[in-house]
């Protein structure tokens, strides 16, 4: 069948309407629009019959080779029978040839194969084992022999015997497998080679937590890394690690690479100071550093990497465009004693201590979760030196003793780059949970060149039962106001938690966005016209002399309320009567904010 007919609008109702604004639209053109996207509907209707069924799955029987692109029918889809020669052969046509599948190259008449493949008229595509020959046909009967015929005439020759029945044609041989040509590769199901897909276990990994996968692992990182191919870890598999770390360059020259792994899970030997995945800046020549590729490592498990000798989970020093994602991180029973700066789930560092331009840039770490065993585990994120350009967004750190710490590059050396810290850090929709310090700074607070923090906003973050050990946000790590101070808030806290929500002993400047809010009843005296009263005062804890506040009443009564912190914790509230006569207001529910000002 043709195609659905478009509706098209059959008459303009705007230009009628605005020339004849008091009468009704047209009913004949209404109709025919009406009918025009009827037709339209049902005859859309009827064509999508013809491809689709009641359950939304396409028609049975509406695809066939037919409809299938070339390149599939080309790489070994369509039936592949035995080559012959003196055979006419089109090209893609696929045949099996000397225990090989080929794939037809130029149209042409076959002769002597060796010949033909030396032409250039075969393309090799990958070796086959040949299938079993099927059982050869029984033999039909002889019929029986005629009667002799009396001398003279020559007798009638008997009935040919009936042609016994053909032998069943053995199956097809199953296409065998393949080995990727990257280095260290092992021998594969072929149905893996139609992606552009690299396998751990096509390295020889085992996964089962028990053997040492090194060497495979490293064989099949080195291949993703330099071949530009997807990576995955074997969902279901548990990688175990042990007697070196496995090491990735960001990169081939500017090239990411991505490295997927979900249901698998990765651990580093307990016994050992190992480290899960060691990422490095490579060296670039011929184009610029911030034309490097994103690198990718998303849905893998890191499991009781970190344990009384272990380091980190991903250790990642001078790397640019990195994602990590949907990353989970649990710590063994060991973290260490809290709250201890060792160790860290993610640690970016820059390359070399004295040139910040070797840092880290342009990090995304979303979607993870980060667990600490039995002693906490001591930092989920630790930035060293020049990081510049992060996101932390949608995390959830729990029982972990520092969630994010930023530290100096070198802070015994008295160096702009060994002292700086961040650059453009985002800490957005977090959720902080068991925690001692979440958000704390380790930096160089003496000589010249002190550590400062730019560009750092953390906001939205839901933040629960914080150790009385340390404070949310500890400022008192740096010891200099940044270009642009901090925007904390608005996060949301838990009943209680305010008291250890900033920890800032250096008075540096914070633009904090949160506000505390108290709601106090209060029935207050009658007001004559044109005067002010104090009507009373609410505890708002943490509030100081010199924070914002703001009142605002349950009603609308054209009175003006203010309010003010008159002592720590106290906020008194006043009541201004602007109107030519007295109010006496009744009892009403008033609602205090107040701003803290760092």
């Amino acid at each position: 069948m043709s195609y659905p007919t478009k509706y098209t609008r059959q008459y303009d109702y705007v230009a009628y309407q605005n020339a004849n604004p008091n009468r009704p639209l047209p009913a004949t053109s209404i109709h025919a629009d009406l009918n025009a996207v009827a037709l339209s509907t049902v005859e859309t209707a009827d064509f999508l019959k013809k491809s689709l069924r009641s359950d939304g799955a396409l028609m049975n029987g509406s695809v066939g080779v037919d409809q299938l692109d070339p390149d599939l029918l080309a790489a070994g889809m369509a039936p592949a029978y035995a080559w012959a020669t003196g055979t006419q052969y089109a090209v893609a046509e696929a045949v099996i040839a000397n225990n090989g599948l080929y794939r037809c190259a130029v149209a042409h008449t076959s002769g002597v194969f060796a010949a033909d493949l030396a032409a250039g008229k075969w393309v090799f595509i990958t070796a086959v084992s040949a299938g079993p020959q099927g059982p050869r046909g029984a033999q039909g009967p002889q019929g029986p022999q005629g009667n002799q015929g009396a001398p003279g005439p020559q007798g009638v020759q008997g009935p040919q015997g009936i042609p016994g029945i053909q032998g069943a044609q053995g199956t097809a041989g199953v296409l065998g497998s393949y080995m990727q040509t990257e280095t260290g590769a092992v021998s594969s199901p072929l149905i893996r080679r139609l992606n552009n897909t690299l396998f751990a276990s096509e390295f020889g990994a085992v996964g089962d937590d028990t053997t040492n996968d090194y060497a495979a692992l490293q064989a099949f990182i080195n291949a993703v890394a330099s071949s530009g191919k997807e990576g995955r870890f074997d969902s279901g598999k548990k990688y175990f690690v042990s007697g070196a770390d496995l090491t990735i360059t960001n990169g081939a020259g500017n090239n990411g690479f991505t490295l997927i792994g979900y249901g698998a899970q990765l651990r580093t030997d307990p016994t050992q100071f190992r480290v899960g995945l060691r990422i490095t800046r490579p060296t670039y020549f011929g184009f610029r550093v911030e034309e490097a590729r994103i690198t990718l490592i998303e849905g893998l498990s890191f499991n009781a990497f970190q344990d009384a000798n272990a380091q980190w989970g991903i250790d990642a020093t001078g790397v640019i465009n990195l994602v990590l994602r949907n990353l989970t991180f649990t710590s063994g029973a060991d973290g260490g004693t809290a709250p201890n700066v060792n160790y860290a789930a993610i640690r970016l560092q820059q390359t070399n201590t004295t040139d910040g331009d070797t840092g880290c840039f342009w990090i995304e770490v979303e979607n993870c979760r980060f667990k600490g065993g039995g002693t906490g585990m001591p930092n989920a994120i630790r930035m060293e030196g020049a990081i510049n350009a992060v996101s932390i967004t949608k995390n959830n750190f729990a029982n972990v003793d520092t969630p994010i710490r930023f530290v100096g590059a070198d802070t015994s050396v008295d160096t702009a780059a060994g002292a700086t810290v961040g650059n453009g850090i985002k800490i957005l929709d977090n959720s902080f949970e068991g925690i001692i310090e979440g958000i704390k700074f380790n930096g160089r607070t003496t000589g010249t060149n002190k550590t400062r923090i730019v560009g750092l906003i953390i906001q939205n973050n839901r933040i629960e039962s914080v150790n009385a050990l340390g404070a949310f946000f500890q400022y008192s790590g740096l010891n200099l106001d940044s270009e642009t101070p901090p925007i904390l808030g608005p996060n949301y806290l838990s009943s209680g938690d305010w008291g250890r929500y900033i920890l800032n002993t250096n008075a540096l400047t914070i633009d904090v966005r949160d506000e505390l809010v108290k709601k106090v009843t209060i029935d207050p005296v009658s007001l004559a016209a044109n005067s002010s009263a104090t009507i009373g005062t609410v505890t708002v804890f943490p509030a100081a002399v010199g924070d914002q506040v703001r009142i605002e009443l349950g009603v609308d009564t054209g009175l003006l309320v203010t309010g003010y912190v008159s002592a720590a914790n106290t906020v008194t509230i006043r009541l201004t009567n602007p109107t030519s006569g007295a109010v006496d207001l009744p009892s009403t529910n008033f609602f205090v904010r107040v701003r803290p000002h760092y």
